[in-house]
Formats: C-alpha cells, structure tokens, sequence
C-alpha cells in the first residue's frame, strides 16, 4: 500500500512540468483559482487513481487480518499523511521543461524512498551502523507505524 501511494502521487512533479509545457498551468491559473487551489486539485485527482487500490488493500485489512475501526481510522490517517508527503515531495521536485528528466527523477526517488529502506523487509537486514539511516525515510517511519498499528511486527 506504501508503494502504491509514494509511486502513484509523487507524480503530482510530472504532472506539473507536463501542463508547464503544454500550457494548461497557465490557462488553469488564468482562472479565478489560486496557484494553491491549483496545486490542491491536482494532487486530490492524482490520489483519486491510487484510491481504488489503496481501497482494495484496507478492505483486505479489515477482512482478512481482522483489525478493528480504529486500527482501519489510524491506517486510512497515516495513508493521507503518506500521500501528503509524497506530493509535497513531487512538487520540491525543480520543475524542468523536460518530461523526460521529470520522469526519470520521479523513478529515481521511488527506488529511493520505497524500495531501499526496509519497508517490505526486516530493519536487522541492514548492517548495523546503517540502521540510523533508515529513520531518515518517511515512508520506512509510516511502515513502522502501520506495523505498530496493524500489531504484524512488535516495536524493537
């Protein structure tokens, strides 16, 4: 679920620099919205494709690994937060003219900030002095709190 959201809204960057070249960020903020606004809608219809999923998973939750409302409110918050983080992360991409370059730093950052840390492994798979680094993350500290949540792994 992590990576279907990091992955899935930090493209909120590619989606920027595409209206930048195509001209609809400046017809679209030609309007009577403000470049918030702007910003806001954009980043709510990009999680909107991840929703589906994202819905899937925390059905499946609920169903199979018999988590209580509570524990599905917390995870459903840290999924928002999560999705909050990655857009931000998107739009401090420097927006360039080219697509291209956008789109290969936008995978570049998902193997980042999904893949490296331990997120769909075990932290004590890191040597021991890289361990630190790990906290650096956001998305490995919103997997330590699901699994905290959700009770998968006890807190160590």
């Amino acid at each position: 679920m992590i990576n279907i959201v990091f992955s899935v809204c930090i493209y909120s960057a590619y989606e920027e620099t595409l209206y930048a070249i195509e001209g609809l960020r400046d017809f679209f903020l030609a309007s009577p919205l403000t470049s918030f606004e702007f910003r806001a809608g954009l980043a709510l219809g990009i999680f909107l494709t991840a929703l589906p999923s994202v819905a899937v998973c925390l059905a499946m939750l609920f169903i199979m690994a018999g988590c209580g409302v509570t524990e599905l409110l917390l995870t459903i918050f840290m999924v928002l937060v999560l999705w909050l983080l990655s857009v931000l992360m998107g739009y401090l991409i420097p927006i360039r003219r080219n697509v291209l370059a956008t789109g290969n730093i936008i995978r570049v950052l998902t193997i980042v900030f999904v893949v490296l840390p331990p997120i769909y492994y075990p932290l004590t798979a890191w040597p021991k002095p890289l361990r630190m680094l790990a906290y650096v993350f956001p998305t490995f500290n919103i997997s330590e709190f699901m699994k905290i949540v959700l009770r998968i792994e006890q807190y160590t």
